[in-house]
């Protein structure tokens, strides 16, 4: 739970945000669940990222329901939570 008359800024811009709605308000009505990620860079300037299941129930995870997205056109990579472009440099 959460008690919304504690809840810091950046806890209320999650939950309002209509991206992370949207993936809680999934139509198959499947819970979301947490999970840890981390990345590296590879030898021919491209990334790498592990998404590891924080649970004990197995899941499939599609690249569409993750918390960012990919443009290619760019290369940005735009997180969902707060709209900014990420970087997976250290």
């Amino acid at each position: 739970g959460c008690d919304v008359s504690k809840m810091s800024a950046a806890t209320l811009a999650t939950l309002t945000n209509p991206e992370v709605i949207a993936v809680n308000q999934d139509p198959l009505g499947v819970q979301g669940k947490k999970v840890a990620f981390g990345s590296s860079k590879l030898p021919n300037s491209s990334s790498d990222v592990v998404v590891t299941n924080c649970t004990s129930f197995s899941a499939t995870i599609a690249p569409e329901r993750l918390q960012w997205s990919y443009n290619p056109q760019d290369g940005s990579i735009r997180s969902k939570l707060n709209g900014q472009c990420l970087s997976i440099d250290s």
